[in-house]
């Protein structure tokens, strides 16, 4: 059946836009090795991710330095109006309080999670946008069942690594080798349609 469907028999207007829809593709990939390179750092600076465990422990040492002064009876005020404010009772509930906090880590991966689903929605939809007009390519069996087990392989792979990114570093592996593996096939795949595009019927 499907055989018979080829890209190169398509009218004009039909090749006109499987190559507009493949060109943007493209640019879709482009755009993400550029977000990848300034996130890095290759492009500009890179990206000063925040640091929860820093915070907690520079939490924890203010709170400690303020318990340990017993005599204090005036707390900082951070307005630039140079006044301070009298330490209540409350203030010293709420400073243990924060002390005995621990890092949030289920709020921290549920929202990895989310981040992982967002990603793996949005290259199924390029997969199977670019996969259909693939199949109808004139390429080889093999070659498309090649390309269409990697591409759906990485793409579960690099949602695991974007879910546990930041937690282990099995995770960071998948999270930096996958993605880059993603783009050079989504590439790959749309220079390979353009080109059997150009193929005389």
């Amino acid at each position: 059946m499907f055989e018979n469907i080829k890209l190169s028999r398509l009218p004009g207007y039909g090749k006109l836009f499987v190559a507009l829809f493949t060109v943007l593709v493209i640019l879709v990939v482009l755009w993400m090795v550029l977000l990848g390179a300034m996130e890095s750092g290759i492009i500009g600076e890179p990206v000063q991710r925040f640091d929860y465990e820093a915070a907690e422990e520079a939490l924890d040492q203010e709170i400690e330095a303020i318990m340990a002064d017993e005599q204090a009876v005036t707390a900082p005020n951070w307005t630039d109006s140079g006044q301070q404010e009298p330490i209540t009772p409350e203030d010293e509930e709420i400073f243990e309080e924060y002390a005995e906090e621990e890092l949030p880590f289920w709020e921290l991966f549920r929202e990895k999670v989310g981040e992982g689903l967002e990603h793996i929605s949005s290259q199924a939809l390029i997969f199977f946008a670019l996969g259909l007009l693939f199949l109808f390519t004139g390429y080889s069996i093999g070659i498309k069942k090649f390309f269409y087990w990697l591409l759906a392989i990485l793409i579960a792979l690099y949602a695991i690594g974007t879910s546990g990114h930041g937690f282990c570093w099995p995770a960071d592996f998948l999270f930096y080798s996958a993605c880059p593996l993603i783009l050079i096939i989504l590439f790959i795949m749309a220079i390979m349609v353009l080109k059997d595009l150009g193929r005389k019927a």
